[in-house]
């Protein structure tokens, strides 16, 4: 299942890959990324877990559900990438320039 702006084919200058398990860091890490970044930019946050509604309603963010290995909700991530160039993060890193 998938939730959020996907589809929405508006490129962005930097995806951010996010598999994640952490939801009380997310916030967090969307912060620092908002804090260091001037450019345009999405989140696919790749989750089994749910999701905040403060989350789930930023315009930055992508959720897709999965129950997967991190490395395959990377690969799930990839098919919906609409940056210029993409990163690939953990939910306990935080995005500083």
């Amino acid at each position: 299942m998938i939730v959020g702006q996907l589809g929405r084919n508006n490129m962005v200058d930097l995806t951010f890959i996010m598999p994640a398990i952490r939801v009380s860091r997310w916030q967090g890490v969307i912060d620092s990324i908002e804090k260091s970044f001037s450019g345009t930019w999405e989140i696919i946050i790749v989750t089994e877990m749910s999701v905040p509604e403060e989350i789930k309603n930023n315009p930055h963010v992508k959720i897709i559900y999965s129950e997967r290995s991190p490395l395959h909700k990377q690969q799930q991530a990839l098919s919906h990438v609409e940056g210029r160039y993409v990163t690939v993060m953990s939910d306990d890193q935080l995005w500083y320039p």
